[in-house]
């Protein structure tokens, strides 16, 4: 029993050191052999270095292996190659992820691709270890030593160290960073770094023994800090400080907050004179945000194209991340609409929102990553699955669950629930508005049975959202179109830069269509002394030009002004629910009837219209 003990302490103790990294001190380091032993992982070079002859290609592989205790799991991932003195444009490892499970060791082959031909002088490998032992777990920074490349394929090759001491005469200094493919970082992600002093002239990295001291600094710790993956203490820092030694490799962290970060390293060292120099170099790297999960839709705008005799509606998309970060990736989101409700059997618009007697869930089917819609009570028979879209809208908590769905044409439209077929790998969301129908709208009283498409500008309904995160989008309708309540959606899909993981997010937008300038309001009325009667006027739609056209199927809203007149009533004609209200094509056409008396028997009166809109035929839903 107290041997079983104690070698569980054991494992437990090897888990504890996991707290500080796997590189070794220096005097541990054997680069000339390539074989590194880190604690208990070891590295080992297997001398198969080449590039190809444009010297762009490089490839090169190695063993990695396991001398942890065999019940102590061992896992490694985020594995990055950083090359001496070239810069890495993409990279690939196979296997891109190690689980050593029983096995002792893995080899990894890695093959780079550079910005521009270079040969390579030594190359780092660097990696993350999980280490689990029942419940207990650690994460540990593996970075290999700098190894040198013993080139094969190439007119190139070469047994020189990285750290070759410099020619007393050497006086060409540069520093070099090395920062893979690029320098852009996500937002909590974490990119590793090599710094060096260089020959300029060779290529060459400095002596060891003429560097004083290499610091380096964020200068927008907010941003990102800097970690020594040397050091027992991996707490992020805005500075760091490396004494006596060149080719320093650290980490940089970024936080929850995007933009630019500029990173600062200062180098002090002796020159080929012995003379002690001072060198500065600044970067900047570019901090991305995360995927879109909050969208925010509003109006740019509305005119008359009188060329095609139809409106064109602007609307404005601003998009941020979880962290309120205005999205600066250049994501591309989807937009769709819809122009008319599709009615249940009872002839009302499935539209319901915060004040409608229907509430809708979603609920995950995580078998086969998708999920469906739960109603309060069965609604859907009317639905055309081919035709018919599905808009969900709510907080922004829910953001995973809202926007644009398609429906699956298996659901039991006789039931409460209806199968959605886009992939879902959120989580269920209760309480939620939904509307269906689709982008056309028919005018039931034209005797030719016209429908109207609410169009938009795109042709496959994708937009690429800019460096602040916006996007324009420009619907166009027709005069028919005026007064009608439209709902406009947008959506994302994509993997998040920060985990690589799937988001979906979306966005409903209502909007009553209308003209820049309204309607025309009716002629004022004059009524004579001492009379009462009814009279009708009808409305205009106000396109700013010549061109008019009557206001049908919709409300329209207007400030009235009496003067000895009394309005005993006003009814509102036009507004058709479906083709058995129509009488003949006219019966469409907006129109109210007033009932009017006299209120002087000395002076007639008047009655004026002004300010006159159309008006929201759903304003509570």
């Amino acid at each position: 029993m107290e041997k079983k003990l104690l070698a569980i302490m054991t494992i437990v103790g090897l888990l504890l050191v996991g707290c500080g990294s796997e590189s070794s001190s220096t005097s541990d380091k054997n680069s000339v052999l390539g074989v590194k032993v880190e604690n208990n992982i070891a590295f080992l070079d297997l001398n198969k270095s080449k590039i190809d002859k444009t010297q762009t290609q490089f490839e090169t592989s190695f063993t990695l292996q396991n001398n942890y205790n065999s019940e102590v799991g061992v896992k490694m991932r985020d594995f990055q190659l950083i090359t001496t003195p070239c810069t890495v444009k993409s990279v690939s490892f196979s296997p891109s992820s190690i689980d050593f499970g029983t096995a002792k060791s893995k080899t990894v082959v890695a093959k780079a691709i550079f910005d521009e031909a270079c040969t390579p002088k030594s190359y780092s490998f660097v990696g993350t270890s999980d280490l689990s032992f029942n419940s207990t777990s650690n994460t540990k920074i593996f970075s290999s030593d700098s190894i040198t490349t013993n080139l094969t394929e190439s007119n190139t090759t070469t047994n020189t160290n990285t750290t070759t001491p410099i020619s007393p005469i050497t006086l060409n200094y540069d520093i070099q960073l090395s920062l893979g493919n690029s320098n852009i970082l996500a937002i909590e992600s974490k990119k590793f770094v090599q710094v060096d002093l260089i020959d300029k002239d060779t290529n060459l990295s400095i002596a060891d023994s003429n560097i004083t001291s290499i610091s380096v600094t964020s200068n927008q710790p907010s941003l990102a800090k800097l970690i020594d993956i040397n050091a027992n203490d991996q707490t992020p820092q805005e500075s760091l400080t490396f004494e006596n030694n060149n080719s320093q490799i650290f980490a940089i962290e970024t936080s929850t907050i995007s933009g630019l970060v500029d990173i600062e390293t200062v180098i002090e060292y002796k020159d080929g004179k012995n003379q002690s120099k001072k060198m500065t170099k600044m970067i900047s790297l570019s901090v991305m945000s995360g995927s879109p999960t909050a969208f925010s839709i509003n109006d740019a705008g509305v005119t008359y194209n009188s060329e095609t005799k139809w409106f064109e509606q602007k609307f404005m998309i601003s998009a941020t991340d979880k962290y309120n970060n205005k999205i600066n990736q250049g994501s591309m989101i989807n937009i769709s609409a819809i122009a008319d409700y599709t009615k249940d059997s009872t002839g009302k618009p499935i539209l319901y929102g915060k004040f409608g007697t229907q509430k809708a869930d979603i609920i995950k089917n995580s078998d086969n990553k998708t999920a469906s819609l739960l109603t309060d009570s069965s609604i859907f028979d009317k639905i055309d699955s081919y035709r018919d879209i599905l808009f969900v809208f709510g907080d922004v908590k829910s953001y995973e669950a809202l926007g644009k769905w398609d429906i699956d044409s298996s659901s039991n439209f006789n039931s409460n629930t209806l199968k959605l077929k886009d992939n879902y790998v959120g989580e269920n969301h209760t309480g939620l508005g939904f509307a269906i129908g689709h982008n056309y709208m028919e005018e039931p009283c034209s005797s030719d049975s016209r429908e109207w498409v609410l169009q938009i500008d795109s042709t496959d309904g994708n937009y690429k959202l800019d460096s602040n995160g916006k996007a324009f989008v420009t619907s166009k309708f027709p005069s028919y179109m005026v007064g009608k309540k439209i709902a406009l959606g947008v959506n994302f899909l994509g993997k998040t830069p920060e985990t690589n993981k799937i988001v979906r997010s979306g966005e409903v937008y209502f909007k009553v269509l209308s003209s820049f300038d309204g309607l025309h309001a009716p002629d004022s009325i004059k009524v004579k002394k001492g009379t009462n009667g009814q009279v009708s006027v009808g409305f205009d739609i106000d396109t700013g030009t010549a061109d008019k056209f009557t206001l049908k199927n919709a409300l329209a809203s207007c400030k009235v002004k009496v003067d000895n007149v009394a309005i005993n009533s006003i009814q509102e004609h036009g507004l058709i629910k479906n083709s058995s209200a129509c009488s003949d094509s006219n019966s469409e056409v907006v129109y109210w009837t007033l009932d009017l008396s006299s209120t002087s028997s000395t002076d007639d009166g008047t009655v004026t219209f002004s300010d006159c809109q159309v008006k929201d035929p759903y304003p509570s839903f």
